[in-house]
């Protein structure tokens, strides 16, 4: 009986949601950002990094008639429906918008790159460092909007990033993973991408201008039960990583 509970509450949960996701009035041009802890827990490295809850972004553009996201996710670019890009973290995301409308061949010649990049299967950046034969999603969305000569988000180098979260230990792991990774390497963050001057949030719960604290990232990926895939992912026990919060 608490099965079939569970499964109804949750069909119900993800139902209200669907709906919620198509009440948010998203115009072509939009971009969202998110949470993906609850369902890719290596995107705590981008989020203890940057301070913030953004790991994953993505553009809004109508395609086939319907409002859909284009992104880089792994293992390629594509695209996916709105309900399911917000349903990898329910709840947890913000929606920014750039306050002068876009003309309708600006959106044409964004939604041209993008649809290219998908098209040709355009691989994912693993590595999350710049370079010419791959993309992770903030530098998707960057390349897309720069063909109409703006500017989303902002190249820095590695060393800029808060390498010292959790006592450093997402740093270490990343450096075990690619040994030749150098703090001068550039890269582009969803937070940065969420950071864009002048750009407006229109919908959602995160906060673009957040700057948490290793202890309130915690405190957060515990209440999502993410805790226990942060720690296998880290190789640490859920103590130690609540150990490194505190300091």
């Amino acid at each position: 009986m608490k099965k079939y509970l569970s499964l109804f509450f949750i069909f119900f949960f993800l139902t209200q949601f669907s709906v919620y996701a198509n009440e948010l009035s998203l115009m072509e041009g939009d971009v969202i950002g998110e949470t993906e802890i609850i369902e890719d827990s290596s995107t705590a490295y981008i989020e203890a990094a940057t301070r913030s809850r953004f790991g994953h972004i993505g553009v809004v553009f109508k395609y086939n008639g319907e409002l859909k996201v284009f992104e880089e996710y792994p293992p390629q670019a594509q695209i996916v429906t709105v309900d399911e890009f917000l349903n990898r973290s329910p709840g947890k995301f913000a929606v920014i918008r750039n306050p002068k409308a876009l003309t309708s061949d600006q959106l044409e010649t964004m939604k041209s790159v993008a649809l290219n990049l998908v098209e040709n299967e355009y691989p994912y950046n693993y590595s999350q460092i710049k370079n010419d034969s791959s993309m992770n999603c903030s530098e998707f969305v960057n390349f897309v909007f720069s063909k109409i000569g703006f500017t989303l988000g902002k190249v820095e180098t590695i060393g800029k990033l808060h390498l010292k979260s959790f006592i450093g230990h997402p740093w270490r792991l990343w450096k075990m993973g690619n040994p030749d990774i150098s703090k001068n390497d550039l890269v582009i963050t969803p937070k940065s991408i969420m950071q864009t001057p002048g750009w407006i949030k229109v919908a959602g719960v995160l906060n673009p201008n957040d700057n948490l604290s290793d202890r309130e990232l915690y405190r957060q990926w515990k209440s999502e039960n993410a805790i226990h895939d942060i720690a296998r992912e880290w190789m640490l026990f859920e103590w130690q990583i609540k150990l490194m919060s505190w300091f």
